[in-house]
């Protein structure tokens, strides 16, 4: 029973959570298949480790890498993406395909909305137990305007069954509520306050904002008891360098520190002379 605690902890995590180099926009980008990217491809990879340490298990160490990208065809854009953990603890392997259809409401307002899934593979390496399962139906909606945007998506749509060691057990849907507004301070600065609540057992909210001065984006964002700190660079206009990281040492029984390397490389839409600024979303 512990162990299953353990895994359905770790994978409510694990299918918000890749990371790239704004945590919180990250959740977006891989919980609601219905968020677009601003560029005609997007493709991020990331490569990092984590190390913690508590009173029960010692010392664990986390490796782990991942890929996301995105294709916009005409108004359509397919997503495909997938993430890697390798540890002294347990294994696991997950690979998700998501499209989105964008309706265009105004010249300030648009709408998308998307579908998608995930299969994903869990087990502990020295005891031969894991656990295979498929998401699917996952949906979403979000609502962009000029500064703005807000989503919402429902994922488990289906109740998908897990199968670990001889139990047997289903994921509850969810429920996630995203927004963020972009505030210009002048022609260097702007700042974006963000939002995320979440209704599952394990997770709650997030909140967080991103500054971003010229072509440096930095900031930061507090929730489930983690904080997240990134700093990240876009140089040539097509591609971005950045360091996200997860710190959880107010627990004294359970301190880790997980960092990661991402770089993201983008093609701009062909009627743009000049692409937004990174990170794509």
């Amino acid at each position: 029973m512990k162990k299953q605690l353990t895994f359905l902890a770790f994978l409510g995590v694990f299918q918000l959570f890749g990371q790239n180099i704004s945590y919180l926009e990250n959740i977006v980008l891989f919980s609601n298949p219905a968020a677009t990217v601003k560029y005609k491809f997007f493709t991020n990879t990331g490569f990092g480790g984590k190390f913690s340490y508590s009173q029960g298990t010692n010392f664990r160490y986390q490796l782990q890498a991942n890929n996301y990208s995105k294709i916009q065809v005409k108004n359509f854009q397919f997503g495909a993406g997938f993430t890697s953990f390798q540890s002294n603890f347990y294994r696991s392997g997950s690979f998700q395909l998501d499209v989105n259809y964008t309706f265009y409401l105004s010249r300030f307002l648009k709408l998308s909305v998307g579908v998608g899934g995930r299969t994903n593979k869990f087990m502990y390496p020295y005891e031969n137990v894991g656990s295979n399962f498929i998401t699917g139906l996952n949906s979403g909606i979000m609502f962009e305007g000029k500064k703005w945007r807000a989503g919402l998506a429902y994922s488990n749509i289906n109740r998908p069954e897990i199968q670990f060691g001889n139990d047997t057990g289903r994921i509850r849907p969810a429920i996630n509520l995203y927004g963020e507004y972009r505030f210009t301070l002048n022609e260097s600065w702007s700042l974006t306050p963000q939002l995320h609540l979440h209704n599952s057992d394990v997770l709650g909210f997030g909140i967080g904002a991103t500054a971003y001065y010229k072509r440096l984006q930095f900031g930061g964002s507090y929730g489930y008891s983690r904080l997240s700190p990134f700093i990240g660079y876009s140089f040539k206009e097509k591609y971005m360098l950045g360091i996200v990281s997860r710190l959880n040492l107010f627990n004294k029984n359970n301190p880790f520190v997980n960092s990661q390397l991402n770089f993201s490389y983008i093609i701009p839409r062909k009627k743009e002379k000049t692409p937004p600024p990174l990170p794509s979303f």
